[in-house]
């Protein structure tokens, strides 16, 4: 994520959130080019996710199912996420942007939607739709009971 940074640091900055033992080495290699917050309350993220422009996941495994990206379509913000696992049950073209495991290629793909404020736009209306569609409390609740019923 870092390096993808490089490809649009003149139109954005980088706010990292989470903590871990590469923190300093983070924020050495990120520079001016954006922060990191460390960790942050369940609150506070919802607050950055929010206010985020695009919200870019770049995990070093494959997910299979990513809590992160479901909050962002809740948000209304598009995502930018490698491929593969299952982020792409939950972000469709629709909603965002995947792309290989190629940190210059992120980079691209997150200039791209930057500089494109009205595809964000298109992609946040999707982004809320599919949230409430599949995602939303009582959505899964009657999905569950269904479920259940169907394994007694």
């Amino acid at each position: 994520m870092v390096e993808a940074s490089k490809e649009y640091e003149q139109i954005a900055a980088t706010v990292f959130i989470g903590a871990g033992e590469l923190e300093e080495e983070l924020q050495s290699d990120l520079g001016e080019r954006g922060g990191l917050l460390g960790f942050v309350s369940s609150e506070d993220k919802a607050k950055l996710i929010n206010a985020a422009t695009l919200l870019v996941a770049a995990p070093e495994k494959k997910e299979h199912f990513g809590i992160i990206y479901a909050e962002a379509l809740a948000a209304g913000v598009p995502v930018v996420a490698y491929e593969g696992g299952g982020v792409g049950s939950i972000v469709t073209p629709t909603e965002g942007i995947l792309t290989d495991r190629n940190p210059k290629a992120l980079g691209q793909k997150i200039n791209y939607l930057l500089l494109n404020s009205g595809l964000r736009k298109q992609m946040s209306v999707s982004c809320r739709h599919r949230a409430v569609k599949n995602y939303d409390y009582h959505v899964l609740v009657k999905e569950l009971v269904v479920w259940l019923e169907k394994v007694m």
